[in-house]
């Protein structure tokens, strides 16, 4: 845990794109969270509910984005002052489906808006756990952060920096309190009651720590397909000397 949980908090870079992976239902979720260069996983928010429809929930969220997390004072029209932010949402493929009371998907409520939505690539859960696991597993070493102008470096052969500790590629700030509890066991498999061994369901029980945990997972999902597009794009605009 403490590879993991920033006490002080992490601020939001700007400079980054925001992601935000959302989990509907009448208990909708939202995680929200940026990749840095180094590829690392840092959770800067969550959002949970209760008994509610993703209508107010997304107004909701919006609001804390714009107001709490970018500081804007006022805006003409928050669909398109989220529109002008590098943002990019993973949401439940459910999603997609209409709802029998106004033929609305959540997610085009979602980008009526302003949030660039786009389902995950899968609803399977060995995928959305291998992509945060991705995430969980991984450290790097960092450098000794009191000397000015260092920063981390991902190769553990370099000789330029004196490391003194590990971090992890995936942190959390410590204001996610229901991510944090989710990944200390309360995402857990709900136990089978039969005689004899010990046996689990083959998926994590839902429960009021599931929610947000699949909301980042969905999130995951579709920012690691835009961030390697990204790069591939990169690499095919590259002529050499």
């Amino acid at each position: 845990r403490a590879l993991h949980i920033i006490e002080n908090g992490i601020e939001y870079n700007s400079s980054l794109p925001m992601f935000i992976g959302f989990d509907f239902g009448r208990t909708p979720a939202a995680a929200i969270f940026q990749i840095n260069q180094d590829g690392q996983l840092n959770i800067l928010f969550e959002a949970i509910s209760s008994d509610m429809g993703i209508t107010r929930f997304g107004e909701n969220l919006r609001d804390f984005i714009l107001f709490k997390i970018l500081k804007l004072e006022k805006v003409s029209s928050k669909r398109e002052a989220m529109l002008e932010i590098q943002q990019l949402c993973g949401v439940d493929p459910a999603g997609k489906n209409k709802e029998q009371t106004d033929e609305r998907a959540c997610l085009d409520i979602l980008l009526s808006q302003g949030f660039r939505a786009f389902p995950a690539t899968t609803q399977s859960y060995v995928k959305r756990r291998e992509s945060l696991v991705n995430y969980m597993n991984k450290t790097m070493q960092i450098n000794d952060i009191s000397e000015p102008g260092l920063r981390i470096s991902l190769n553990p052969k370099s000789q330029i920096f004196k490391y003194k500790h590990m971090t992890s590629y995936m942190t959390i700030s410590q204001n996610c309190r229901t991510i944090d509890d989710a990944l200390l066991g309360g995402y857990r498999y709900k136990r089978i009651q039969v005689a004899g061994d010990e046996r689990f369901k083959d998926v994590p029980d839902k429960n009021r720590y599931s929610h947000v945990i699949e909301a980042l997972q969905y999130g995951i999902l579709v920012a690691d397909v835009f961030l390697k597009k990204k790069a591939e794009s990169r690499e095919s605009n590259y002529v050499p000397i």
